[in-house]
């Protein structure tokens, strides 16, 4: 399938190229203008200018030396962001765990952890992206997630709030759409 969508671009390309620099047109008896690549009575030829190009940027070098070069000072990190629970997510649960997921790209480095902050009081660190959070409140909560060095620098950090609800009768869920 990839071949035949990269045969089918490259063929379109090729193809664009050949006759995209010609083009007539007319306005029909509406007053609608019509463009086409072939002429026709009464049309007017257009002359296009060659298409916009950008060049390539230059590879990158990707020696090992570099690589293992690269201390946790210069170490970046492309992505980083709190995926579950969401911005505002209502976290139903009756034992007050919250499961955390979090995209971290590239991979945690070695010398990294992941500290979670939970409304201000620090919840425990973690060397993983997914994990859980265990005796969590009713509420609304503010969750910090900080990846730091071993010196405890914080790297990078994302937040989110969400919303904590047990199960159950005695706290109804809120719905956005409620009946007058």
């Amino acid at each position: 399938m990839r071949f035949s969508v990269f045969s089918f671009f490259l063929c379109f390309v090729i193809s664009a190229s050949g006759f995209a620099a010609t083009i007539y047109y007319w306005v029909d008896e509406d007053g609608n203008r019509h463009y086409s690549d072939e002429p026709r009575p009464g049309a007017q030829r257009m002359e296009l200018d060659d298409p916009h190009t950008i060049p390539a940027l230059p590879p990158q070098s990707d020696s090992k030396e570099s690589a293992a070069s690269k201390t946790s000072a210069d170490a970046e990190y492309q992505s980083f962001s709190v995926l579950s629970p969401a911005v505002d997510e209502v976290v139903l649960t009756n034992l007050g765990n919250v499961e955390i997921k979090l995209n971290i790209q590239p991979s945690l480095m070695p010398e990294h952890r992941i500290q979670v902050i939970l409304d201000g009081e620090e919840k425990g660190s973690y060397l993983t992206n997914q994990f859980s959070i265990e005796d969590v409140n009713p509420g609304t909560h503010q969750l910090t997630v900080q990846v730091r060095e071993e010196t405890n620098e914080v790297v990078v950090s994302s937040s989110t709030t969400f919303h904590l609800r047990r199960l159950g009768g005695a706290q109804p869920i809120p719905s956005p759409l409620r009946a007058p």
